[in-house]
């Protein structure tokens, strides 16, 4: 312990350094919740944490809000990161502090390591590892409680350790692989996708230098290493890349955003600058080295150039160019992020500068200089972060937290819905809660919900409310309708509709679904489903029950119990007086499979987005379950490559 102290003492001094602006929050053991995290992550956590340990089970569907949204394809609910398990051991208030604690200490652990590994000096790596951990925008996202962006952003050097490894000592692409699986389901894509560009474009960089100088093995070699990386990191994140590859066809961002959407959060001319002005010293320090940066680094300053071009958006003129060559980049609408990997490629830059600097003879007083420029980015770093933490105010925000769950809770009931909207009434954030879930606000909310919301700005809110089967309404506004009941008057306003909501109904009208998107939800508000009695289909599914379905003017008495309402299950009991189809009102996904009275049933689109099952006159028994083939196929693919990359391990190990 003496020994490693003695060899890492500035490393650790510098830890703890960094965690200095937490004395108000006594290193984690009092709450940390930033806004973010208090609407959206911390319910993401609540409803995993009750399913896992109350219900036994696996939540792979959020039936709670949105009309229900595949959870296991929200990578930003990270469900299978490793350290989520710290919700799961410490009570939910505090565990937001201690797993920014966590990966505080191992982002600075993390660039300590790749910067020592290139060769370069200890004080110069320290000063890399402070430009990389209090960068300002790290900070704000802490405070923001945006945890996804924390638990994604510290796996970057350590991945690109890995990575450069790999073409010294093959045996690293596997280490890679694991690394950047552990980055993708930290849940920030956005990070994860700069990653992903920033490994490969620094391959082709390199690919092209090495052709240049006729080295083809080496560069062989490279682009084979990168190969098996991304084959062996597509299989093991298979589990959770194809169910969120499955769903973002049948998202809102199914096919990309357009260039106004993507770059509609690109920073500001404040954020730049502040940016800019907070990294003046490293800038400046890579330029007056930038002749022996360009021979030491070609491919990082290429790089950094890159990124800072990506990081500006819509404020160059190339950005467009980029939405529409570079795959994936139009599913994202903050090019501001990429600033986290700029930060990044800058502390390298800037490491490798100060040990230039510190080797030259520029300066009489060299090495005093050195110490001064140390000093001086510390100080200017550490400022704004300390006073940044200090100003924020974290306990109101948990009690508020608080309130708002124990009022749901009272209030609710397992199979009753909750949304809030931007769309239905002004609307700045959304929960939802059922009996003893509690889950936030879902970024992947289907695209069918998302056109029927932009069809209905002018109707009445109890109309919609009622076509979605909505009970409950969470907004920081207040609803000026006879139609609901304030009952919670707080950070947030909760209001219960008094009317009845139907959740399930048997319709016995079928109406044939126009083509036109606009004239089908026209249809489904102008019909409101003749009160439940109607159900709307496409042609197809027209055509085919038309000989099973009677058209009557008069119908018997229906009854539906729900025996059991769970984010995987949907049980029924079902008395129908003539045949008909039930419709859920649970959003269509094709992972969600069918029984009646043990047979096999197909689930069909009823009501332009929601679910139908065709049922026969009589009594039935009714089972939906929800378990996607993307699923199925993620898991066999992800055992299969640990049982395989298991095996190669242990061959080297025998290897020697």
């Amino acid at each position: 312990m003496k020994k490693i102290f003695k060899q890492n003492h500035i490393l650790i001094l510098f830890i703890l350094l960094t965690l200095i602006p937490f004395y108000k929050i006594n290193f984690g053991l009092i709450p940390l919740q930033g806004e973010d995290y208090h609407l959206q992550h911390f319910f993401w956590k609540y409803f995993l944490k009750n399913e896992l340990l109350n219900n036994g089970t696996l939540p792979l569907w959020n039936p709670y809000n949105y009309c229900g949204t595949p959870f296991i394809a929200n990578i930003q609910a990270g469900i299978f990161y490793p350290f989520t398990i710290i919700f799961f051991l410490f009570p939910l208030d505090k565990a937001y502090g201690l797993s920014v604690m966590l990966h505080l200490i191992l982002g600075n652990i993390f660039m300590y390591i790749f910067l020592r590994k290139r060769g370069l000096s200890l004080s110069s790596s320290i000063f890399g590892v402070i430009i990389f951990m209090l960068f300002i925008g790290l900070w704000w996202n802490i405070l923001l409680g945006w945890l996804p962006l924390v638990q994604s952003y510290i796996w970057i050097p350590l991945i690109l350790h890995y990575y450069l490894r790999s073409f010294e000592t093959k045996k690293y692409y596997k280490h890679t692989a694991l690394v950047l699986l552990i980055q993708f389901l930290g849940g920030y894509p956005q990070i994860f996708y700069g990653t992903l560009l920033l490994i490969s474009l620094h391959l082709v960089i390199e690919t092209i230098i090495k052709i240049k100088h006729k080295q083809y093995n080496e560069a062989k070699n490279r682009i084979y290493i990168f190969c098996l990386t991304i084959t062996f990191f597509l299989g093991l994140s298979a589990i959770q890349f194809l169910p969120t590859a499955e769903f973002i066809p049948l998202s809102g961002r199914g096919g990309g955003l357009t260039y106004q959407k993507a770059t509609m959060y690109s920073p500001g001319l404040f954020v730049i600058s502040g940016i800019l002005i907070s990294n003046l010293i490293p800038l400046l320090v890579i330029l007056i080295f930038s002749k022996q940066l360009i021979k030491k680094s070609l491919s990082y300053v290429i790089l950094s150039i890159f990124f800072l071009i990506l990081s500006l958006g819509k404020y160059t003129p190339v950005y467009k160019f980029f939405i529409f060559t570079l795959p994936g980049l139009s599913y994202f609408r903050n090019p501001e992020v990429f600033f986290f990997i700029l930060i990044f490629i800058i502390a390298y830059l800037t490491a490798i500068s100060m040990d230039t600097f510190r080797e030259s003879n520029l300066f009489k007083f060299n090495n005093a200089i050195y110490l001064m420029v140390f000093i001086l980015q510390a100080v200017i770093s550490f400022t704004p972060t300390f006073f940044l933490i200090r100003a924020s105010d974290f306990y109101s925000q948990i009690e508020k937290t608080g309130e708002i769950i124990g009022t749901a809770t009272k209030h609710s009931e397992i199979w009753e819905r909750v949304i809030a909207s931007s769309q239905i009434i002004p609307v700045n954030s959304t929960v939802a809660a059922g009996k003893e879930n509690v889950l936030g606000y879902d970024p992947f909310s289907p695209k069918y919900l998302g056109e029927f919301m932009t069809h209905q700005a002018n109707k009445p809110v109890s109309k919609v409310i009622n076509l979605l089967g909505v009970k409950y309404i969470f907004t920081k506004s207040s609803v000026d309708s006879d139609g609901f009941q304030l009952i919670y008057d707080g950070f947030f306003n909760i209001y219960k509709y008094k009317g009845n909501t139907t959740r399930f109904y048997i319709a016995k009208k079928i109406i044939p679904q126009p083509k036109e998107k606009e004239r089908s939800i026209q249809l489904l508000f102008k019909t409101s489903m003749e009160e439940g009695r109607a159900a709307m289909v496409e042609d197809s599914i027209l055509s085919e029950l038309k000989n099973k379905l009677i058209q009557k003017d008069k119908y018997g008495e229906d009854k539906i119990e729900v025996l059991e309402y769970s984010p995987n299950k949907i049980f029924l009991r079902i008395l129908s007086a003539s045949p008909g189809i039930l419709v859920i009102k649970n959003n269509y996904h094709p992972g969600w499979k069918a029984e009646i009275d043990g047979k096999p049933q197909k689930v069909l689109k009823a009501n332009y987005m929601f679910q139908g099952v065709f049922i026969e006159s009589g009594k039935h028994i009714v089972l939906l379950k929800f378990f996607p083939n993307s699923f199925l196929a993620g898991i066999i693919i992800t055992i299969s490559t640990i049982i395989l990359l298991t095996f190669l391990f242990i061959k080297e190990r025998k290897n020697g």
